[in-house]
């Protein structure tokens, strides 16, 4: 006999929510490295609660996570694009709408590479359901995760 699942819950209720626990190494695309600095070089990552100091001053300290979590993936990317994150999620429901949205910071204080991502949210056969395109992510004018980035998604059956 099969047995149907059910979904509930209502509009607002997080199906996931990713916080960053002090020291995670978590699902990074290949190429990107965990490092425990809390100033991570070109192609690596680390989770932390602060930065300071990174690279003479070219980034500006962090010194809190602004979405009230205790530590916030840092990522320095490559020079190579490509994922940095990739997660997959089970136990959508078909034909409904979600929501995918994230905080994000350009830690960047001067010059230098502005960080441009995609967010892509596909079926696990590859078959993109909705993307978006950040562009160049402006610099800020203070440490503080000021964007998020939101996207709308429909599973299919």
């Amino acid at each position: 006999m099969a047995q149907s699942r059910l979904c509930t819950g209502s509009p607002g209720d997080p199906l996931i929510n990713i916080n960053f626990s002090p020291g995670s190494i978590l699902p990074v695309a290949p190429g990107y490295t965990y490092t425990s600095s809390s100033c991570p070089d070109d192609g690596f990552y680390t989770v932390t609660g602060y930065s300071s100091g990174c690279f003479g001053g070219a980034w500006y300290p962090v010194s809190t996570d602004d979405t009230g979590g205790v530590s916030f993936m840092l990522a320095n990317a490559s020079y190579t694009p490509g994922d940095f994150f990739v997660s997959n999620v089970s136990g959508l429901c078909p034909s409904i709408t979600y929501e995918f949205a994230a905080w994000m910071m350009n830690v960047l204080r001067n010059s230098g590479i502005k960080p441009n991502l995609v967010f892509s949210i596909e079926t696990p056969t590859g078959n993109v359901l909705q993307q978006y395109a950040t562009s160049d992510m402006p610099r800020n004018r203070r440490a503080r995760m000021e964007t998020i980035w939101l996207l709308l998604f429909h599973t299919t059956r």
